[in-house]
C-alpha cells in the first residue's frame, strides 16, 4: 500500500498514538531526520516505514496484532487511521492553464487547497 508524503507527515505529526510509541526498523524515516524530507507529493510504500513500537510502562493501551503485543506494522497503523478519516487529500498535476478553473472548482465547493 502507498501513501502521499502530505497523508503520512498529517498521520505522523498530528495523529500519533502518543509519546510512548517510537518507530523501529524502517528504510524511511518520516521525521526526515535521518535523511531527506518526505516530499508531499510523491507517493511511498508504507512498508518502508517499519513498525509503531510501545516503550511506555505496562501494557500498551491496545493490543497490537504483530510481533507480540508492544508493536503494530506502522502501514497496518496507518490504514486503521486513514479508514477513520472523512476527508481525502490529493496531490495532483495540472497544465498551468489549468490553474485557474481548478482554484474555482475548489472555491465553488469550499475544498480547502493547500
Amino acid at each position: 500500500m502507498k501513501a502521499t508524503g502530505a497523508e503520512i507527515l498529517d498521520f505522523y505529526t498530528n495523529h500519533w498514538p502518543g509519546d510512548d510509541w517510537y518507530i523501529d526498523d524502517y528504510a524511511i524515516d518520516p521525521a526526515g531526520e535521518e535523511g531527506k524530507p518526505l516530499n508531499s507529493g510523491e507517493r511511498y510504500d508504507l512498508q518502508d516505514f517499519g513498525f509503531i513500537c510501545w516503550q511506555g510502562k505496562g501494557d500498551p493501551p491496545m493490543k497490537a496484532p504483530v510481533r507480540g503485543s508492544d508493536s503494530i506494522e506502522f502501514e497496518k497503523w496507518f490504514m486503521f487511521w486513514k479508514k477513520k478519516q472523512t476527508t481525502m487529500s490529493f496531490a495532483i498535476t495540472i497544465p498551468n492553464e489549468d490553474e485557474a478553473t481548478l482554484k474555482a472548482v475548489c472555491k465553488e465547493h469550499k475544498w480547502k487547497v493547500s
